[in-house]
């Protein structure tokens, strides 16, 4: 699996346990990373099984809005490195 930093970068095994298990301790930041690192992905799967672009934004456009949901009730905690 290739590593790299930023949007659109593919998340090492440890890299995702680490930032799922911040999530679990209501780590918003954490939340927010997941998805900006996993969203390509989404989008991608979401292809795959619509075959159709058009659905497959509208799916993921509603696992944002979800996630975006999530983040406003969620309590802000900062996770220690």
């Amino acid at each position: 699996m290739r590593e790299g930093k930023g949007k659109g970068a593919v998340l090492q095994r440890d890299e995702l346990s680490d930032l799922l298990a911040s999530v679990a301790a209501k780590d918003r930041r954490a939340l927010a990373s997941v998805y900006d690192k996993t969203s390509s992905k989404l989008y991608g799967v979401c292809v795959r099984i619509t075959r159709d672009h058009s659905a497959a934004e509208d799916k993921s456009a509603a696992s944002r809005q979800s996630v975006s949901s999530t983040l406003r009730i969620m309590p802000l905690s900062i996770s220690t490195p």
